[in-house]
Order: structure tokens, then sequence, then C-alpha cells
């Protein structure tokens, strides 16, 4: 793991604690929905930005991981609730 997704992780932690918190709340998730997803995909948005002659399979790769990964937050979403 790089830099940047060490970097993320608490940020992500948080913004996810705070979008449990505002769906026990039943208030609006707009906000902390959109941080969880932005700190959550940060490191591969860097991959994407930055990276140069980076190999067509290692996109659908990421593809896979983000999609695996937004399924298991959006389980874990729902358990917390």
């Amino acid at each position: 793991m790089g830099v940047s997704t060490w970097g993320a992780i608490p940020f992500f932690l948080l913004s996810l604690s705070w979008l449990i918190r505002r769906l026990r709340q039943k208030k609006s998730i707009v906000v902390p929905l959109l941080l969880t997803g932005f700190f959550f995909i940060s490191a591969y948005l860097y991959l994407i930005i930055v990276g140069k002659n980076i190999p067509v399979w290692v996109y659908g790769i990421i593809a896979a991981l983000v999609g695996y990964g937004a399924f298991s937050a959006y389980q874990k979403v729902q358990k917390k609730r």
C-alpha cells in the first residue's frame, strides 16, 4: 500500500462513522456519503491521474476492487444501521 492509501484510511474511517451516525439519526447523509466515497477511491484516483504506462488490465482490477469495496461498505453500513 502506498503512502496515499495509508493517509486516506483515517479520513475514510472517520467519514464512515459519521455516515453511520447520520443514518441512525435519520438525517441527511449526502455529505458523509460523498466524503466516504472519495476517501475510499482516493488511492485509485491518484494512480489513474499520476500513473504512466499502466497496462489496461490494471484498470480492470481497480474497477473490481472498487466494486467489491463499495459492496462491502454497503453491507457494513446496513449491518451497523
